[in-house]
């Protein structure tokens, strides 16, 4: 769904004692849905929490954001609504191809 995504401007925090680091960011994405005629640029504010163990190890991250975002939304609900009109439309001639192989034999 995501073509490319950059990320501006990050913040961060890094607790030592609890061995959290926290990038806070802005994300200037772009969405297509993989379909080369589609480009929906928007930004979207992200956060990861990366989690170290005693070791200074990575064991556990985690990324935030606002699913609900409108924007994020009114473009995830427009590139669906091609994805789906593009499957209907390739069934569709995949089943009028059976069709003709079922009536020609071939």
């Amino acid at each position: 769904m995501l073509a490319s995504w950059i990320p501006v401007d990050p913040t961060v925090v890094v607790d030592t004692t609890n061995r959290i680091i926290a990038v806070s960011f802005d994300v200037v994405a772009n969405i297509t849905g993989g379909l080369s005629n589609e480009n929906n640029s928007m930004q979207l504010h992200h956060a990861f929490l990366v989690h170290l163990n005693e070791d200074h190890k990575v064991f556990k991250a985690s990324v935030f954001w606002d699913n609900n975002d409108a924007t994020l939304q009114a473009f995830v609900g427009k590139i669906k609504a091609k994805l789906s009109t593009a499957t209907e439309e390739k069934l569709h001639a995949i089943h009028s191809r059976g069709k003709e192989v079922l009536m020609t034999g071939q």
